[in-house]
């Protein structure tokens, strides 16, 4: 039939997927009903592929907080999706959406929502044309600090967009989400007269899905070597050159370590080859892996790489692998300690010079960090909790 709906099923996700015809009208369809009382997400819902992504967890993190109301995603895009595409798995409904096409079903869709909740300058770009007149309903994730990514990896034009764009989220949301005091510290600074501390609220990256499942047990006694991890993306703030140059020099002061490297699929070969030049492949992994299966290798870890440079990036980030490393009892290595709030909560962590030191790597000594460690993951998780309820408070009754 012209006006029928055509559903495929997924079966590797158990999802359904549902094309409207384009001659059916999407402003009278199902879904705007459903979207009465429920929270609405400008950002698309992670997936498998996508699942190590440091933007993904987030996503996921937040929408925990949310498990028990129903959600509408929204993937709003300004050359895509001529038809709207859906599934729905729950009570969660993904839909794909075209800015210039489905314009009047997504401010329906604004109208009825509880909360709209916006996560990054990336996601507030396609969320423009409904940003101001919805102001009273926004709340805006910021993720990081987007412009001067920008500027740090030489793409200027793109900054001063994403600046533009950053201000206009930060003017009009009604609650302004950050992970860090740092990074609260800093819009607060960047924008005084858009928003205020009264606006502005400090999430901490946490994993409230799997926060009171234990971590697998330690299992020290199995291995005699040193063993190292690594598990990320290969991004230029990352410094994979300089982790693999400091296992070289390693390598010249002890043999009794091994090291995984878990990096993107498509990034494999690219770290494989470095690894080869360098001459540490009898003693370096790399490989990829989901991110279940890279949490159950933290329990085999004794220290991990985290080398962030001293840059505002950094300084107001919360890197979601180094919460991870506290928790699993993985010692982190850094090249700047002042990653966000960590060193305020009493982190414990090597340098790179220390690695050169076995003193700093006795097993006494990494003992004595992790314990320290998990008194400082106990101190984000409170904050965590903390602020989990006042933001599900918020969605419910928008009141500060």
């Amino acid at each position: 039939m012209a006006h029928s709906l055509i559903a495929q099923r997924r079966y590797g996700l158990g999802l359904i997927v549902v094309r409207t015809n384009p001659r059916y009208s999407a402003d009278r369809s199902r879904p705007v009903e459903q979207a009465t009382k429920m929270v609405v997400f400008i950002s698309d819902y992670p997936r498998e592929e996508n699942e190590r992504d440091g933007m993904a967890q987030r996503v996921l993190a937040v929408d925990s907080i949310f498990s028990a109301a129903s959600r509408l995603y929204l993937v709003v895009s300004w050359r895509r999706h001529w038809r709207r595409v859906a599934y729905s798995r729950g009570l969660v409904r993904v839909e794909c959406v075209n800015l210039f096409l489905h314009y009047r079903y997504v401010t329906q869709c604004f109208t009825a929502a509880s909360c709209v909740y916006i996560h990054s300058v990336w996601n507030a770009m396609r969320a423009l044309p409904w940003i101001k007149k919805f102001r009273d309903k926004i709340v805006a994730d910021a993720h990081g600090v987007v412009p001067e990514e920008r500027v740090f990896v030489g793409q200027i034009a793109s900054a001063a967009v994403c600046g533009a764009v950053e201000r206009v989220m930060v003017r009009n949301c009604r609650l302004l989400i950050v992970v860090t005091k740092k990074m609260a510290d800093h819009f607060l600074r960047k924008y005084p007269a858009e928003t205020d501390a009264s606006r502005v609220m400090t999430l901490p990256n946490f994993d409230f899905c799997n926060c009171d499942t234990p971590a697998a047990p330690r299992r020290e006694e199995d291995s005699r070597e040193l063993r190292f991890i690594y598990a990320g993306g290969v991004h230029k703030w990352q410094n994979i050159d300089l982790m693999l140059a400091t296992l070289r020099r390693l390598t010249d002061v002890r043999r009794d370590w091994l090291a995984s490297l878990y990096v993107p699929p498509e990034a494999v070969q690219e770290v494989q080859a470095k690894v080869d030049r360098l001459g540490c492949d009898s003693q370096v992994h790399v490989g990829s892996l989901v991110h279940g299966e890279v949490l159950r290798q933290y329990a085999t870890a004794d220290v991990g790489f985290v080398l962030r440079e001293s840059t505002l990036l950094n300084e107001v980030a919360m890197p979601t692998k180094l919460v991870e490393y506290l928790r699993y009892g993985v010692v982190p290595i850094v090249l700047s300690p002042d990653i966000g709030d960590f060193r305020q909560c009493g982190y414990k962590y090597l340098t790179v010079e220390d690695l050169l030191d076995s003193r700093k790597l006795e097993r006494q000594t990494l003992g004595e960090m992790r314990r320290s460690n998990f008194e400082c993951l106990a101190s984000i998780r409170r904050l965590a909790t903390s602020a989990r309820q006042s933001l599900e408070a918020y969605c419910k009754s928008r009141q500060l």
